[in-house]
């Protein structure tokens, strides 16, 4: 097994994490450890044609996705005092069986994209795919605004790992106009986090409704 590899079957580990668990600091470290881990392989990606301008770029992105944003998330946990999901939609023996199922789904997807079988590009878009799929899961099946917050998160690793399978540079340049656009999202998040939690005491996204009022 190659580093590629072992940096794609710790990003599938990360994942299944994610549908296993239900503490949401987990959550925010499986997010910097995907965000660690994506780095790497962008850099693995690019180290041929590795220059000072790609390198900044992508020691930027890294250090957004692995470092603030997470430090953002576990800052936001601590001050809220929320540790687990309570009442998740989905059940968590569900949610096992979900995570094997969304896995095989983003293999079967792969066998029918024009992709070499068995290369290095069609397992990345196979992980990248399911890295969408858990954190489409996270913003669904899950109650507590972090979590579905920090499933945004998830969900744009996945974006991005799906588009560094297709290499060049222009992936890496979207990837920091994704990022940006994550970040914002992330802090006005964080805002209606605070103020639900001050006016409710509670981060169940149902209470959201009584908001009209």
């Amino acid at each position: 097994m190659n580093s590629v590899d072992l940096l794609l079957a710790c990003m599938v580990l990360a994942n299944v994490y994610l549908f296993l668990t239900s503490r949401i600091m987990v959550f925010v470290k499986v997010a910097a450890v995907q965000g660690a881990a994506l780095g790497a392989l962008s850099l693995l990606q690019h180290f041929s044609d590795l220059d000072a301008r790609m390198a900044v770029m992508i020691v930027a992105s890294t250090v957004v996705k692995a470092g603030l944003l997470p430090w953002f998330f576990a800052r936001t946990v601590r001050d809220t005092g929320l540790k687990r999901e309570v009442e998740p939609v989905v059940g968590f023996v569900l949610s096992s069986l979900l995570a094997a199922a969304l896995l095989g789904l983003a293999v079967w997807i792969v066998g029918y994209l024009p992709l070499v079988t068995g290369s290095t590009m069609q397992r990345m878009v196979a992980v990248g795919l399911f890295t969408l799929f858990s954190g489409i899961f996270l913003c669904v099946a899950r109650s507590s605004i972090l979590s579905q917050a920090i499933g945004y998160l998830v969900l744009e690793n996945g974006v991005f790992l799906v588009g560094m399978a297709y290499q060049g540079e222009a992936p890496v340049l979207v990837e920091l106009g994704v990022l940006l656009a994550v970040a914002v999202a992330v802090f006005l998040m964080a805002v209606m986090i605070h103020s639900v939690r001050r006016e409710y005491s509670s981060l169940d996204a149902d209470r959201l409704r009584e908001l009209r009022d």
